[in-house]
């Protein structure tokens, strides 16, 4: 296996791409690629770091394994990469579904299933990409990309590829500086920008579930919001920006504690179930339209910046870019996520069978994701994690609006799947605690750092 090293440099529009062709030397030739991407219904190699690409390009195939690419601020991205060709033929009936991709009995693949001992596969995603390739001067090409992707959404970028590719960045800097074209050093790879869109637009359907996520959805522990307050004491009244605030269950307890907060919110039907519970509880919060990655806050406008339950939704490289802009010198960031204790607790682990069943696909990333070293790679210092144990009161009906808030439920099933899901789970729920009401034990994992900016 080799070591791919790219230069990828984003681009901001269609006229800046055709800006950047029409200054580069000699035209090679155009390809339309067609990617589709693979994993283990468990999502074990995205866990262990690992791309699996199946790329059809004009007349060939070819099959592609990465593993865990390594970035710097300047775009350049390098990752172990091995790759090989498969029949044309056989590629079209992976992807048109009439052959499973571990069935082809490809050596490639075969050693990678082997290797992470995963029987079956299945297709996360796909996108097509229009490649345009120019030669440079000393032998460099550069390759022009359209991306497409599946909500309907396209980006640009230009990449350099080879064993020193900084060598051959120069000829593109000068392309770039000798016209005003929009770009900047590119910061994920195709398949996270992918990913990425796939899971915004699970985040689309949010909002119509608003009033299910304030009745039902789970608070926090005291202890958190202890934590933050002691920890910005010494301000008489901290400024904090609240991402992803869904319907402000994190606001008013902020608020409650002393702090001015302004609750950034993508959903119109969030923010107004938010702003609605927020008067009611008499929570003086400031609701703003905008992402984790485009706030639309001013420069150095917060003290901290919090994201509860929503971080593992949003891109992280442009979030932190943010988050360095809004963010005062001294600036804080704190992300937490409230998860189920399921680990002898028979009826939960039942429940989490039962959600596996009916979606094998599940798997609840942002428990098994190392946010401390996400928080460092961020810029982030002095980073911390901290845990708090506490518990839900709970009945069958509260329970089952809980679940119509979960986007790994939600999202995924149709509503002849969803009512056979619901069904089930009220048996377990019956057969468990009869119709007297429960409790739900949780964690909470709060992840703290320092942005230097």
């Amino acid at each position: 296996m080799g070591t791919e090293r790219e230069i990828k440099i984003a681009l901001g529009s269609a006229e800046d791409h055709a800006k950047l062709a029409a200054a580069l030397p000699s035209f090679i030739g155009e390809e339309l690629q067609e990617n589709s991407y693979w994993d283990s219904p468990d999502r074990r190699l995205t866990a262990a770091g690992i791309m699996l690409r199946l790329r059809i390009e004009g007349e060939a195939a070819v099959v592609t394994i990465k593993g865990q690419a390594t970035k710097s601020a300047d775009g350049l991205f390098q990752a172990a990469e091995h790759e090989d060709s498969i029949e044309l033929s056989v590629a079209h009936q992976v992807n048109a579904g009439q052959l499973a991709l571990e069935a082809v009995q490809h050596p490639l693949v075969a050693g990678l299933l082997a290797a992470h001992e995963i029987v079956s596969l299945e297709r996360w995603g796909t996108m097509r990409n229009r490649r345009r390739r120019y030669q440079l001067p000393d032998g460099w090409v550069a390759e022009l990309d359209e991306t497409h992707y599946p909500d309907g959404s396209v980006d640009w970028e230009v990449e350099l590829e080879g064993e020193d590719p900084e060598a051959g960045r120069h000829f593109i800097q000068q392309a770039l500086d000798g016209q005003p074209i929009a770009h900047r050093p590119q910061t994920s790879s195709k398949s996270q920008r992918l990913r990425n869109r796939l899971q915004g637009a699970a985040c689309e359907a949010f909002g119509e579930h608003s009033d299910d996520y304030e009745r039902y959805r789970p608070q926090y522990p005291a202890a958190v919001w202890d934590f933050l307050q002691q920890t910005l004491a010494p301000l008489e009244r901290p400024r904090v920006a609240d991402l992803g605030a869904g319907t402000g269950k994190g606001s008013i307890e902020l608020v409650r504690r002393g702090f001015e907060v302004t609750a950034v919110e993508p959903d119109p039907r969030m923010r107004a179930a938010g702003d609605a519970a927020c008067q009611a509880a008499g929570a003086r919060v400031w609701w703003q339209p905008g992402t984790a990655e485009a706030t639309g806050l001013p420069d150095d406008s917060c003290d901290l910046v919090v994201a509860a339950q929503a971080f593992h939704w949003f891109d992280v490289d442009a979030t932190f870019r943010e988050l360095r802009r809004i963010l005062t010198a001294t600036g804080r960031v704190a992300i937490w996520w409230n998860e189920r204790q399921v680990a002898g607790c028979a009826w939960l682990e039942e429940f989490e069978q039962l959600v596996q069943q009916h979606n094998p696909a599940y798997t609840p990333d942002y428990r098994s994701r190392d946010w401390l070293a996400i928080l460092r790679e961020g810029g982030l210092s002095d980073v911390a994690e901290h845990w708090f144990a506490h518990e839900q009161q709970s009945s069958e009906e509260h329970f089952l609006g809980f679940v119509r808030t979960i986007s790994y439920i939600r999202g995924v099933l149709d509503d002849s799947g969803f009512d056979a899901f619901n069904q089930e789970l009220t048996a377990l729920l019956r057969r468990h605690h009869g119709n007297q009401p429960f409790t739900v034990p949780y964690k909470t994992g709060l992840f703290t750092g320092l942005v230097a900016v």
